[in-house]
This record gives structure tokens, sequence and C-alpha cells, in this order.
């Protein structure tokens, strides 16, 4: 009878020491210093209701333990400002994300980044960038996250061309650099 008594008093201090209060476990990449990198840094592909979607540009490689080669960390921010554009690169700092993809998290702190206006250029790349994704937008059907890979510009053609990832398919979009 001790023994049994023992052995559940053991069973019971795991399950306790299991159910810990660390939150760390639902953070990707959180940053809860703002004096510490941010959480994430990427570009916003898309808002809504309040809130933005942020999609790092630069692909994680999960093929060695069976995952994906080529995955973006993308994830919806509420407690955002409403002057934040579609196309804009930012960095956000943030305590935990709700395990879903996207994740989902409240904004701590939101740097809009500098927005690259080049010499000789009419569009910003955060314009050019929003309609490279409208463009996708209206091409594909899928509601999966998209993720801007590369953005450039060519005076010679005064295009941008911009490439963007969603699920499986890779679009490579010219926008004419002109404001509409």
């Amino acid at each position: 009878m001790k023994q049994y008594m023992l052995i559940i008093a053991f069973i019971i201090l795991l399950s306790l020491i299991g159910c810990g209060t660390k939150k760390d476990h639902l953070s990707l990449g959180s940053s809860s210093d703002f004096n510490d990198k941010p959480g994430i840094e990427g570009y916003v592909v898309a808002k809504e209701k309040g809130r933005i979607l942020v999609v790092d540009p630069v692909p994680q490689d999960f093929s060695k333990t069976g995952g994906v080669s080529e995955f973006y960390n993308a994830i919806w921010f509420s407690n955002v400002l409403s002057d934040i554009k579609v196309g804009e690169k930012v960095q956000v700092w943030f305590d935990e994300v709700a395990e879903s993809y996207p994740g989902q998290s409240k904004a701590k702190k939101i740097k809009v980044l500098k927005n690259n206006t080049l010499s000789g250029t009419d569009l910003t790349e955060a314009e050019a960038i929003q309609k490279a994704l409208d463009q996708v937008h209206k091409k594909s059907t899928s509601v999966e996250v998209k993720a801007v890979k590369k953005v450039s510009y060519d005076p010679s053609t005064d295009l941008w061309r911009i490439q963007i990832k969603q699920g499986e398919e890779t679009f490579n979009i010219e926008v004419s650099d002109v404001i509409d």
C-alpha cells in the first residue's frame, strides 16, 4: 500500500512539474524587452479588421526533419496603428503567439522601416509590392500566405520586379512604375 502511495505521489509531482507557468512554448521569436531584437521582421502582406499580416521574407528550411524546405514565418498582429500599409517592411516586438498558421499575436511595438524610394522612381517599394500582391490576388484562388521573396527595380524598363511565393507557386510580377 505504501508503495502505491509513493508511486501516485511521484506521478502527481511529475504532473505538476509538467504544468509549469513558463510561456516560451507559445512563442515564435518573441521579444519581451524592446531593447532586444524584434520577434519578426517582414512585409505587411494583408490588412483587415484592425490587424496586419507580417511575413518574414527569409524562409526557414525544415526539410532535414521531414518538414518543408521553404517555410515563411507569418503572424497576424492586432494592436496596430491604422496608418500601416500593405507592402511596408516592419519590425514587430511581441510576447506570445497562438499556435496556428499564420500565428496570431498582439503587437507590443511596431517599427516601420524606411520605405525605399529609389532615385527616379514614381512608386515607393511598398506601393510596388502592394500592386504586385493585388495582381497575385487576382491570379490565384489560393488562401495560402503570400511571401514577398525579392524586390528590384529596373530603370532601363521602368519596371519593378517582385517575386511572391504562395504555397507551391512562385509568381514573378512586373509592376510599371506609374502612379495610378
